[in-house]
């Protein structure tokens, strides 16, 4: 990862964001793992598309880890973007051209730590904010407010 040190100078602090593939075990259960795996491909590479210059991986299961160098509104933008730009895609099962339905994820923002001391606990904050969003209905991104 980029110095984060040089990163607050130019004034673009790094933000790290947990997003999570909502009803994924649905995807599973109802056209089993392979189908689970290319629509997980498929988010994936939605997300890279939309947020082209950040990093985002694959944090484990249907979680990702998206760390952008951008300012809080134009990270939450991009987040936002890339959160409709996959609801927005039509995925069909390659099978038998049946719809799949909507596509979404939901997404906890918090600021990245200037030092690896505070990023498990950046982690966990962005965690319960995912899940938080969960709660209200999936399809968001919610941010902390001290911001």
């Amino acid at each position: 990862m980029p110095n984060s040190s040089r990163h607050q100078r130019q004034n673009h602090p790094c933000r790290s964001r947990s997003a999570t593939f909502d009803r994924f075990k649905s995807y599973n259960d109802r056209y089993g793992h392979a189908v689970g795996d290319r629509v997980l491909k498929a988010v994936a590479t939605a997300l890279t598309d939309e947020l082209r210059g950040h990093f985002i991986g694959r944090w484990g299961g249907e979680e990702f880890l998206l760390v952008l160098n951008a300012e809080v509104h134009e990270a939450l933008r991009l987040v936002e973007g890339a959160k409709d730009a996959l609801a927005n895609r039509h995925f069909k099962l390659r099978e038998s051209d049946e719809p799949l339905g909507r596509i979404t994820f939901s997404s906890g923002v918090v600021p990245l730590p200037a030092s690896s001391a505070g990023l498990a606990d950046a982690l966990a904050r962005a965690d319960a904010l995912l899940y938080q969003a969960k709660n209200a209905g999936r399809n968001r991104v919610l941010a902390e407010s001290a911001w």
